[in-house]
């Protein structure tokens, strides 16, 4: 009986973070992750840093437009990917939030 019980409650545990997983905001964060990580192996970041320090305030817009004009195929991949993957979870959280503003579980807010 008792391994029964084990058995199922493992099934039941596995199910609950497979759901857990499955949220929208769980799966962009590791996306999101994945990509600085990619990011950092890519660019050296503490030299980009570097430099930009080294300049006027006012020059920092032309750096960066530079910066970003010479850079490799796979910097504006990821860039492109961190950015779209930002915008995907702030529309996918902010339209669940909307959801439950509607719903019964939200209804307390809209009193």
């Amino acid at each position: 009986m008792n391994q029964l019980r084990k058995n199922i409650m493992r099934r039941v545990y596995y199910a609950f973070v497979l759901r857990r997983l499955k949220h929208p905001l769980v799966s962009h964060s590791i996306v999101l992750m994945l990509s600085l990580f990619m990011f950092t192996r890519v660019v050296s970041v503490p030299d980009v840093w570097r430099n930009m320090m080294e300049i006027k305030v006012g020059e920092v817009l032309g750096f960066l437009t530079g910066a970003l004009i010479n850079t490799d195929f796979m910097t504006w991949s990821l860039l492109t990917l961190m950015s779209v993957t930002l915008i995907s979870m702030f529309w996918k959280t902010l339209r669940e939030h909307n959801e439950s503003l509607y719903t019964d579980e939200g209804s307390w807010a809209l009193r």
